[in-house]
């Protein structure tokens, strides 16, 4: 048995063990029809999805069982990922995350230099661009914009609460959500950040200046996997 052959028998066995769940089928299918959306309507404002529990509820397990639910029931890609999940570090910044992005890419993203480059050159014209501020957040700007044009589907930003609680938070929570927002109203690709509850108040204070003046709207997901419920908001 060659590895590959291994590693779908583990997994197949592994499935025979798990416990179904209501609902965790109903926030892996809200992360589906993100996905869903985006390829019916790619280059529209898309609804973020932002999935919200406690520390150690299972928010990035429903992520993988979801990623991996899709590459089991789609037909392989030539090249590139359908879905690319991008886990934050506590000592994650604005511009080591869009790194992260591009790295996540693998050979299907462009040099880092070109991304760093262009992000220079735009934070000093920013010509028609909207309020976007600084190289980090055009950097991850581009970073996220580069994942839709290499045929990414959906961008998941997991943990992101370690990126809006830090001592330097204030400039990074506004990056976030410029970065963000610009990604969700040009359509490049799909959206879903998960992160604690503590981080749902805090995007959604960010979310609030842009919201009501556009077509695409965040929307909360709180699934807690611990206490057994689903919901949105």
């Amino acid at each position: 048995m060659t590895p590959a052959e291994r590693e779908s028998f583990a997994r197949r066995e592994f499935k025979l063990f798990r416990i179904a769940s209501p609902e965790v089928d109903a926030a892996v299918a809200r992360m589906e029809a993100v996905r869903t959306s985006f390829l019916l309507t790619r280059g529209l404002p898309q609804n973020p999805l932002f999935v919200m529990a406690p520390t150690q509820a299972g928010k990035s397990t429903i992520v993988k069982l979801w990623k991996e639910t899709v590459d089991a029931n789609e037909p392989p890609l030539p090249r590139g990922l359908r879905i690319l999940h991008i886990t934050c570090s506590a000592n994650s910044s604005i511009r080591s995350l869009a790194l992260d992005t591009l790295i996540g890419m693998g050979e299907l993203a462009p040099p880092r230099e070109t991304i760093e480059d262009a992000a220079r050159r735009k934070s000093r014209t920013r010509i028609g661009d909207g309020d976007l501020r600084g190289i980090d957040t055009w950097v991850m700007y581009m970073a996220l914009r580069a994942c839709g044009l290499a045929g990414v589907e959906v961008v998941v930003l997991d943990e992101l609460h370690h990126m809006v609680m830090s001592d330097k938070a204030d400039f990074t929570r506004y990056s976030i959500a410029e970065s963000l927002k610009k990604i969700a109203i040009e359509g490049s690709v799909g959206l879903i950040g998960v992160g604690t509850e503590r981080f749902a108040s805090i995007l959604q204070a960010e979310w609030r200046s842009w919201r009501a003046g556009t077509a695409s709207t965040g929307s909360i997901c709180r699934a807690r996997v611990a206490t057994g419920r689903c919901f949105s908001s």
